[in-house]
């Protein structure tokens, strides 16, 4: 049999079937880090275009650090509007309700009950109404989905416009709407939202701008401008290509996310390591700087906005300096308390993750806005009956005058417990971190010697109550974190544990504020799982070194004991709860060290032929979704660069049976070509470079030639024009810009007049005129008549390039792409016989979205995408997410597409445990929702060898 029989046996291209879609999914895939090195890019580097330089320093590097300004500043003024909102809105309500309350009428308490639900429910509803009709990817801190994006999964509408609207008036909702919620971590997505926003319109502008400078140059200068095109201020600063690059917008996003936290705690340096210890998974020195100058940038403006914040937010004052003695003998009893503190973290964890099992489906909005308003009302009604059977009365000190203080039902005093609840929380928190100061206070309310603003009781009943209506608030369709309320939760614990061990005590000069700051930060340690970033956090918001050996044992105590209670921070939780999301763990999991990756890869690829046919090309496409096709060497009788050579001597001179494009990378090719075997792998293709080759029709005949005729320049133009646009597809096309899935729709295909089953095909020449309705095949769901027009609209107006039919056809048998020029020349490959515990880290370390397993002749025997890393792993103390699902779990027709227009898939359960057959039908990088309970199951005993 010959190789290239061999070779067509090698390229299955029989159908397979589909799963169907399931509204109320997502669908994340991943980002590519790794830019893809053709024969293109590389004669672009060889001979790069001279850039304009301002005083030494290049077009590109100014515009990126104008970006890192401007989402510094946005990100301040941000974190700046929604404390002094918060603050406001907090005394405004007060007020009228102190109004109500004592206007002389009867029922006062009861009224004012209502007023406070009316206020509630109005702000809850519509925080959750923007965030379910609008925009759900602003639900929740936003933190989890931030740092999985930073690890590699593109996930839908996380960082767009409209999330990050939605995520700013929801989380003014929410936090000024009197429930459990602050602002903290939703800063953390606002920020990230903030820095794709700002890179997206620097891009924009950047471009308009430019294309006026060439006309105002080629108007001043029309002789220049005419000889040497090349001059053009556009060809000189390409910030565009720079910004839009997933690697690049990767150190602006996390330096977003960093600036985010750092304007929301006044922390800049621990907004750094924030983003050093859990956001970013790809860290390096630049993506450091520029975390570094965001953060001051944003906090600076912060300061200026807000003078107040200079002091810290998290600042007390009157707690007294503790001596190296009392230091020694009280270590363990802030250990103990520590210990405290973190097994309430702990246990919030558990509580989060069971609630979890309860919450309203995602694909019921009216269950959504049904859940957020009843837990919004039993927290109001609950917090109203404990202030009021249980708050003490106590006289009012001078810091009532200061609008901090609810006297709720008592008469010249204040209801302590109804003001830790009703007023501002940032207030509250640091009237618990000074208790015992110097402050005048009623020091007899906590039946010890030192002046106290709440009482014993007060703090029993303020701690396990917020710590549950923490955990209820916790999942709803609203924007809101968990900072503020695990400070809270903390604080009075430590507060009322430094205040029963003082009257235990007394000898001990205990400070009952110092075991109150102690506590919150175990309590977020417990919780987070944070350590170094907690730390400096914590000290900057305080802006107090004095109790940093307090704080330091807090956060070791507190993630020693969590970690043998719950093995999960709250952000681990909510990746595993989500189940869609493939977080890749920056460490090698033990499951990974006995195993090589020919154990762990994914078998039957689908490959593609250097010259490959526009039919196969279309049906791979429709067929399947994956996002990358290995490029394999065929024998089959192509112009290459031997036969382009003919009598002649020197690859100097070619003859006229090369392309133009072919001739540019001819020296290159040769010799690559020299020793090439058929099936050898050569490259690797992406699904949007395919796309955007049909769409401009760059079509050639069986042997590699052109359909028309063209110059060298002319193809040398259109080769780089073709590669610009490839790199900038899912930014340049408003589908697929934060929806990526959107690209394998099968709708879109057809809309692009390449349906291969009309039996014409469109040539860059000549166009058909044929329908371009999908037929549904094998289970596909037909996408509705709204969805199609929707599609066809998004291609007329915004694919790159896209022409309408014209009336002639080519057959598709007779149509041919050439990938070469534009296939990745350099992807990262490994021996079956590689640990995989290397394989994990170069996937990490090198930002991969697909790996290459070849054998010794080169040929390609499977493929490794972040979904086989994940399944590999297995299940352990260590994971952050969800188990991926068994990249050998399907039949011999099994696969999953995308249909529908919002990209909503059907998840598919794990079927490790359900499948006797190991079929290799994976590796193509489409991470699959799997959290559904109305995935599709497929029967057991599938045989093997088909790949998906």
């Amino acid at each position: 049999m010959s190789q290239e029989r061999l070779l067509e046996e090698d390229l299955p291209t029989d159908e397979v079937p589909k799963g169907t879609g399931t509204p109320g999914q997502n669908f994340a895939e991943s980002l590519d880090y790794s830019r893809p090195y053709n024969r293109v890019l590389h004669a672009r580097l060889r001979n790069p275009a001279p850039q304009i330089s301002f005083l030494g320093v290049k077009a590109t590097t100014v515009v990126k650090l104008l970006a890192t300004f401007m989402i510094g500043i946005i990100t301040g003024a941000a974190g700046a509007s929604l404390a002094a909102a918060q603050e406001r809105m907090y005394h405004a309500k007060n007020n009228a309700a102190r109004e109500i309350i004592h206007d002389g009428l009867p029922h006062g308490i009861l009224r004012a009950f209502f007023f406070h639900l009316a206020y509630t429910e109005a702000l809850v509803l519509i925080g959750a109404s923007l965030v379910t009709f609008l925009a759900p990817a602003a639900a929740g801190a936003g933190v989890s989905l931030v740092m999985a994006y930073l690890n590699g999964s593109a996930i839908p509408d996380l960082l767009s416009g409209r999330t990050l609207i939605v995520k700013y008036l929801g989380t003014l909702a929410g936090i000024t709407s009197n429930v459990a919620m602050g602002p903290e971590a939703p800063m953390v997505h606002l920020g990230a939202s903030v820095a794709h926003v700002v890179t997206h319109a620097v891009c924009v502008m950047c471009e308009k701008g430019l294309g006026m400078w060439d006309m105002v140059w080629a108007y001043m200068h029309p002789k220049l401008a005419q000889e040497h095109p090349e001059m053009r201020p556009s060809k000189r600063i390409v910030p565009a290509t720079v910004l839009y690059n997933d690697a690049d917008r990767r150190e602006f996003i996390g330096a977003g996310a960093a600036a985010g936290l750092a304007a929301a705690f006044g922390a800049p340096i621990g907004g750094v390591l924030f983003a050093l210890e859990e956001m970013c998974t790809h860290w390096t020195r630049k993506t450091g700087w520029r975390c570094f100058i965001c953060t001051a940038v944003a906090v600076f403006t912060l300061a200026q906005l807000r003078p107040s914040s200079k002091t810290g937010v998290l600042s007390f004052e009157g707690v007294i300096d503790m001596s190296s003695q009392d230091w020694f003998r009280q270590l363990p009893l802030l250990v103990l308390v520590n210990m405290g503190a973190g097994f309430l973290g702990a246990t919030f964890n558990a509580l989060h993750i069971t609630l979890f099992k309860f919450r309203a489906p995602r694909s019921s909005p009216a269950l959504r806005l049904l859940e957020v308003a009843g837990i919004a009302a039993f927290t109001l009604a609950m917090m109203f009956l404990t202030a009021d059977w249980l708050g003490e009365c106590i006289d009012i000190p001078d810091w009532h005058t200061r609008n901090y203080g609810f006297q709720f039902s008592c008469t010249n005093s204040y209801n302590d417990l109804a003001t830790a609840l009703f007023s501002n929380p940032d207030d509250t928190i640091k009237r618990l971190f000074s208790l015992g100061g110097r402050q005048q206070a009623d020091p007899s309310a906590c039946y010890g010697r030192y002046p106290c603003y709440f009482t014993l009781r007060s703090l029993l009943v303020l701690c396990p109550s917020y710590l549950i209506y923490m955990a209820l608030i916790g999942g709803l369709a609203i924007p809101g974190g968990l900072f503020m309320p695990a400070i809270m939760v903390g604080a009075s614990f430590g507060g009322l544990s430094g205040l029963i061990l003082d009257r235990w005590l007394p000898s001990f000069n205990i400070q009952p504020g110092l075991y109150a700051l102690c506590a919150a930060t175990a309590m977020l340690g417990g919780v987070f799982r944070s350590s170094i970033s907690l730390v400096v956090i914590v000290v900057e918001g305080t802006q107090n070194t004095r109790f940093l050996l307090g704080i330091i044992i807090a956060v070791v105590v507190s993630n020693w004991l969590a970690d043998l209670i719950h093995t999960e921070g709250v952000y681990e939780s909510d990746l595993e709860a989500d189940g869609s999301i493939i977080f890749l763990r920056p460490f090698p999991p033990k499951p990974l060290l006995p195993v090589n990756a020919g154990e762990i890869m994914a078998k039957g690829v689908h490959k593609m032929r250097e010259v490959e046919s526009v039919e196969r090309i279309i049906e791979l496409l429709r067929n399947t979704c994956h996002n990358g096709f290995p490029v394999v060497f065929s024998d089959r009788p192509v112009a290459n660069y031997d036969a382009a050579r003919g009598s002649h001597s020197s690859l100097d001179s070619l003859d006229a049976t090369v392309t133009p494009v072919e001739s540019l990378f001819a020296r290159q090719a040769h010799q690559e070509d020299q020793d090439m075997a058929p099936g050898a792998l050569t490259g690797i293709i992406l699904r949007s470079q395919l796309l955007v080759l049909l769409t401009k029709r760059e079509f050639c005949n069986a042997r590699g030639l052109p359909l028309e005729d063209t110059t060298h320049e002319q193809a040398s133009a259109r080769a780089q024009d073709l590669d610009r646009q490839m790199r900038l597809f899912y930014r340049q096309n408003s589908f697929a810009s934060h929806r990526r899935h959107m690209a394998t729709d099968p709708q879109l295909l057809s809309q692009l007049g390449l349906e291969p089953h009309t039996g014409m095909l469109k040539s860059r020449a000549a166009s058909v005129r044929s329908s371009c309705a999908s037929t549904p095949r094998h289970g596909r769901q037909q996408a509705s008549a709204a969805e199609a027009e929707t599609i066809a609209r998004i291609v007329r107006t915004s694919f790159i390039g896209f022409r309408p039919p014209d009336a002639e056809a080519q057959a598709p048998t007779e149509l041919f792409v050439d990938l070469r020029p534009f296939m990745d020349t350099g992807p990262v490959t490994v021996r079956e016989s590689m640990p995989a515990e290397r394989v994990h880290t170069m996937f990490l370390a090198l930002g991969l979205r697909h790996m290459c397993v070849v054998d010794s002749a080169f040929r390609v025997t499977g493929l490794i995408t972040r979904k086989e890393l994940d399944y590999a792993a297995g299940q352990g103390a260590w994971r952050r997410n969800r188990r991926a699902s068994s990249p050998r779990r399907w039949d011999s027709g099994g696969l999953l597409r995308s249909n529908t227009l919002g990209g909503m898939l059907s998840r598919i359960a794990d079927m490790a445990g359900l499948t006797n057959g190991h079929s290799g039908n994976h590796g193509h990088d489409h991470e699959l929702d799997q959290g559904s309970e109305n995935g599709d199951t497929f029967p057991a005993g599938a045989p093997a060898g088909r790949h998906q």
